[in-house]
């Protein structure tokens, strides 16, 4: 397990965190649109 496998896990779950981070905000845009 070296580096190059360590950046590729932490990018992965850096992209995660952001996918729902993003779905998050703009289900709470949409509820408050209505």
């Amino acid at each position: 397990f070296g580096y190059g496998a360590a950046l590729v896990v932490v990018t992965f779950l850096l992209l995660v965190l952001a996918v729902a981070i993003t779905a998050f905000w703009l289900s709470k845009v949409r509820a408050s649109n209505r």
